[in-house]
Parts: C-alpha cells; structure tokens; sequence
C-alpha cells in the first residue's frame, strides 16, 4: 500500500477535509497576495500642477493618483537648479490619494515636481517659480543673481537688531525683493506611532516685513534689515526679481533666550456679513472691509481658499475689500464670505531672566508704536501709570516687571464669564476689580506701556476640541534678543476653555506660552484711514478684531443694515 493511499481514503470519506484543505490552499494563496501588494506599493502618478507658475506663499495643487491616503513616508520632491528639496510637513495642507495641496515654501527654484513613497517617485511635472521667469533685455541672467558676500555678524547680534549683509546684484531699491531667514520649527513625527510626543525639527523659512519697518536701507551691494521674530541661526537668501541668491550662514545670539514653535494645525475659518434694507437718495456705494487672519512667525500660513463674491482687494492693510452699490431703489439681501485656510503652530518661550537687557534707543524708537497710546490703549491714563509704577516700583528688569503686573492683575482682577457691553470702558477694571477678556487684555497690555514695554493687544478666535469657536483677546510683549512673547492672562485667570496642552498649571503656561487653538486676526489696534472724503464709518468694538473702520459709505443719506457673523470652523486640513 503506497502512501498516498490513506490521503485518498480519507478525502473520499470525509468531504468537509476537502473543504477545508481547498480554503487552506486559497487563503495562502490570498495571504501571499497581499504580502507582495505590501512590499510594494503602487506607483504614484501626477495627472495635474496647478498653477505651473508661482511664488513662494501660493497654493499649489497636486492632482493624480497612488498618493496614499497621508503624508506617513510620502513625499513631494521638488528637484531644480539647487538641487532636490523635500517639503517639509509644515508646507502641506492636505494628503490624499488622488490630491494633494501645498504651501510653496521659500528658496524653490524652476525645476521638475515629483511625488514619491519608500519604493518609487511619480512621473514629473515642471514648476517655474514666477522670480525666475526670463526678463526683457538680460545680457546674462546668471551673473546677475544677487550674492551675499559678508555681513556684519558679531556676538551681539539677536532678533531684531539690524544686520547689514554686503555683496552684488541687489538691485538699487528694493521694489518687491525680500530678505529669508531660518526659522526652526517642530512637527509631529508622523512614523512614530507608539510615541505620540516624538517631534522632528524642521527648518523653514522667514521674510522680513516692510510693514515693521525691517527694511532699513537698501542698494545694489548693501542691504541694512532688522532681524525678524522668530529667525533662527542657519541660512539666509536674498530674493530679488533675478533670482534667489546662494545661502549664507549667520549665527544669532540666543543667550537671553529661545522661542519654539511646534505642533501645526489648519483650519479652515470663514467669516462672513450680510448687507440688508440698503437704501439712499442717490447712488452711493458701501465698502466691507472684513478683518483677515494675520500672518506671523506663529502663523505663517494665511490663504484666502473661497469667496462670494470676488472681493475688490484680497488684502489690503490687513482685509479684505468688497464694494457694493446702493441705488435709489431699495435693495435686496447681499452676502459677502471668505474662507480662510490658517496655519498656526503652538509658541513656547524660554527666558533666561537674569541675561535680558533693557532696550536699547533703536529698539524703543523702532517699536513706538507699541509703546503709545491708541484708540483701545489707554495707557496714558494717570491711573494706568500710577498703578504700573505701584507695581513695578523700581525694578529695572523689562521681563520681571512684565511677570509683577501679570500676577498683580491674577492677585487682584476677577474675570467675568461673559463679555460685557460693547459700551463698557475697558478702565472700568481699575474701580470694579472685574472685566472680561478683553478688558484683561487691554489692561495688560496698557500697563505694560506705563511701564515702558513695547505691547500688543491682539484678537481672534479660540477653537475648541469640537471645533466650536469664541471671540478673544490676548497680549504680547517685546523682549530683547527673544522677540514677542505671547501672554493669555484671561485664560491664566480663569476663562471657562478646555485647552489641548494636559497637565499644566495655566497661570504659569500662559506667560510667555500659546498652543495653537489662538487664530490671530490682528496684532494691536489696526489704524485704517477712510477712502471717501464725506463718509460714514462703523467701527465695531470687543469683536475678533481691533480695526478702527469695518464699514464705510460714500453719500449724505445712505441707509442700510449689516449682520456680521462671528467667524466659524467649516474644515480641517
């Protein structure tokens, strides 16, 4: 009797082990399918790159397919005349299969795109940045790329003082070149999955902004710029409308102190107001300036996504323009909304007390005007400066003298769950010993003033886990070397929020520190000038932004309604 005889036997009398042996037989033959389908993974294909021409700040997307469903591992290569460049994960708004959207960062030449996971990269596209498209009349484009040579560098230099780099090809007045710094900023390490507080540093890049005044002097082979909040120690560049130098290394001065920024988060905030029962006598127009999302070093990425309609100037002095017409017939309803995609990532500041030094001439005279007072900062009352020299007495520390009033207002200020009337006077807090948020706010920014320490009241919204969003107020202060530091004393007093950051003891976190539940809207009192000679203004206080004009109308006896909506969360990237 041979062997195989029993096998025989015992399928022909037992059909369920035939059964079982054939779906033993395909389940191999499935696991070993998939195995092979994990080695490896399909290739990523770009079907379209929109736009093909851009600027650094512009969104791009990426459209095709076998992306994968998240970044993890993938990535999006951008390969040119200086070489490969993978976006950092700070630059992507969204990751899907078939989609992919993106922030153009800093120091991205013309070249070819690619996407690509561990195992292969996609078919290219060509990019050309707009900075590089060919000029009229260039004898040899190359030799005119402008080049740092030298700096004046030295022990001494930190944020904001001024740095004066020396080389060729500048151009002899600035127009619309730039100045970049590093910046170092931490994101979530998307491979670890065990260890959700692994980060990963990553370097962008910052621009020096003319409405600081940071640009101080500018000629073909000299540049004076103030070095921006937030600059690291790293590479700098020079882009000017012939291209993007070469880097340079400097190393800033951080013995006073360091700021990081971690942890990103994109939401997507619209904002919107509606314009009702407008009439007049004759043909006049109405002018929305709706309030938009300010960028910083904590908020890097501010891109208007959707709007209806078009508005008549996406920015201009921080907002964005609509214009409307109201003739002599009443009107119907009109609705003006933007969508905001807004990056922000958490503030962490370190201060070594003992090594900050009190401001130099430069710095009070660059800074003025966070030193005086404005139209919600009264901080040239005599009860305002008598009881910041209460407080203070005569500590000379700029930094101490900020944690003395801090915990002064937390000692002796109790906040108010709700906010009080638009009409109510922020001093109020001064004879009441209550105030809501904004009047902590501005207090604190007021007695920082008195005390001659360059501050700002900001405004916007804070967003809550389920994504529910409230109107707020905070303060930043300057400190040299470290630059503003970002300070919520109404959450350090005791607002009624339910914040990201665990295990942390408020009043000590909220000096000095911001997770990124904070959308900015503005920084300090935002001073517009009015467009017509015979207008009509509105201004809107204790709202989720400080502009002095929100609605203006040309003509003598326009009337109309306006309803404007508290911003809201409508997406998360």
């Amino acid at each position: 009797m041979n062997q195989t005889q029993p096998l025989n036997y015992f399928f022909r009398k037992f059909p369920v082990l035939r059964w079982i042996t054939g779906f033993l037989f395909l389940a191999i033959i499935i696991a070993f399918s998939i195995i092979l389908s994990f080695k490896t993974k399909p290739e990523p294909k770009i079907s379209s790159l929109t736009p093909v021409t851009g600027s650094p700040g512009d969104l791009i997307v990426i459209k095709g397919e076998n992306f994968g469903s998240s970044k993890d591992t993938n990535y999006v290569e951008f390969e040119g005349n200086n070489g490969r460049n993978r976006l950092t994960a700070s630059s992507i708004l969204s990751w899907k299969n078939e989609e992919i959207k993106l922030i153009l960062p800093p120091n991205i030449q013309d070249g070819l795109v690619y996407v690509g996971n561990k195992d292969t990269k996609s078919n290219p596209k060509f990019f050309a940045n707009a900075a590089f498209l060919p000029q009229e009349n260039t004898e040899n484009s190359i030799s005119q790329i402008p080049q740092i040579l030298s700096s004046s560098e030295n022990s001494k230099t930190g944020i904001g003082k001024v740095l004066k780099l020396f080389g060729k090809n500048f151009g002899h007045t600035r127009e619309k070149s730039k100045v970049y710094f590093s910046c170092e900023r931490v994101n979530p390490d998307k491979n670890s999955k065990k260890d959700e507080k692994k980060q990963s540093l990553e370097i962008s890049y910052i621009f020096a902004d003319e409405d600081n005044s940071e640009y101080i002097y500018w000629s073909d082979s000299e540049i004076h710029v103030r070095i921006p909040d937030g600059a690291s120690s790293g590479k700098i560049y020079v882009e000017t409308l012939k291209g993007l130098s070469p880097s340079y290394n400097i190393k800033l001065n951080s013995k006073t102190g360091t700021k990081k920024f971690i942890s990103p988060k994109t939401y997507v905030v619209k904002v919107e107001v509606d314009i009702v029962d407008s009439s007049t006598d004759k043909n006049s127009s109405i002018i929305i300036r709706c309030p938009r999302p300010v960028i910083s070093v904590s908020q890097p990425e501010v891109n208007i996504i959707e709007f209806s309609p078009e508005p008549v100037i996406q920015n201009f002095q921080h907002t964005v323009i609509h214009q409307t017409s109201s003739e002599r017939s009443a009107i119907q309803k009109k609705k003006f909304s933007q969508n905001f995609a807004v990056t922000t990532y958490e503030t962490l500041t370190s201060v070594i007390e003992s090594q900050v030094e009190n401001y130099t001439p430069d710095t009070i005279n660059y800074l003025e005007y966070a030193l005086e007072p404005d139209y919600i900062t009264p901080c040239d009352d005599e009860k305002i400066i008598s009881l910041a020299k209460k407080i203070t007495g005569k500590e000379k520390n700029p930094y101490t003298k900020a944690k003395l009033i801090y915990n002064y207002m937390l000692n002796n200020f109790t906040l108010l769950s709700q906010t009080r009337s638009e009409k109510t006077s922020s001093l109020d807090i001064l004879n009441t010993k209550t105030g809501d948020a904004y009047d902590f706010a501005v207090c604190f920014t007021s007695l920082l003033r008195a005390s001659r320490i360059p501050a700002l009241t900001d405004s916007g919204v804070l967003i809550n886990p389920n994504l529910k969003s409230q109107n707020h107020w905070w303060t930043e202060f300057y400190i040299e070397n470290v630059g503003w530091i970002p300070c919520d004393i109404a959450i350090a007093a005791g607002l009624s929020y339910q914040t990201w950051v665990k295990d942390i003891n408020v009043k000590e976190f909220y000096f000095g520190n911001l997770e990124g539940q904070h959308r900015t809207f503005s920084r300090g009192f935002n001073d517009i000038k009015a467009g017509f000679s015979n207008n009509k203004t509105v201004y809107r206080p204790k709202t989720f932004a400080l502009q002095s004009i929100w609605e203006e109308a040309s003509g003598e006896k326009i009337k109309y309604s306006s309803y404007w909506a508290d911003p809201v969360i409508i997406g998360v990237y």
